[in-house]
């Protein structure tokens, strides 16, 4: 007499044991959550928010880079992993062409050190959903 086994997914050299094992560990993959943040950038000093300019969160690890325009400081970013992130504020300012042939330099309208994610010093704890997060960066340096 031929045993049937108990659980019949068990059957077929394990076949469908080694489906049912993928499976559970591509749902636990995408288990991390997600969260979606807003705010503000406001520029210290001035009481007022950052004209333009981008917003970029780094994942811990590096393996998720996401930016955002600021538009009269607002900013969003979506589906983001949760977790620590690190964050980097630029905001530059492209004059006209010139009539000396010269290419026109940038003017940067917040402190330049707060562009690299790395090293801005910018850091932020996201959670699974929807949150806001406000940011304050200094003006650039006086030349």
């Amino acid at each position: 007499m031929n045993a049937v086994p108990a659980w019949p997914w068990v059957r077929c050299g394990g076949c469908r044991l080694r489906w049912l094992v993928v499976a559970a560990l591509l749902a636990m993959v995408g288990c991390q959550g997600h969260g979606n943040i807003t705010g503000t950038v406001n520029v210290v000093g001035t009481g007022k928010p950052l004209k333009k300019g981008t917003i970029t969160f780094v994942s811990e690890g590096g393996h998720a880079v996401v930016t955002s325009g600021i538009s009269d400081g607002k900013y969003e970013i979506k589906n983001f992993p949760t977790g620590p992130a690190t964050v980097g504020i630029k905001s530059v300012e492209f004059p006209k062409a010139s009539s000396t042939g010269k290419p026109p330099q940038p003017t940067y309208l917040t402190d330049p050190k707060y562009e690299d994610p790395q090293t801005s010093g910018l850091t932020y704890d996201v959670q699974n959903g929807d949150q806001s997060k406000d940011f304050d960066v200094p003006p650039a340096p006086k030349k």
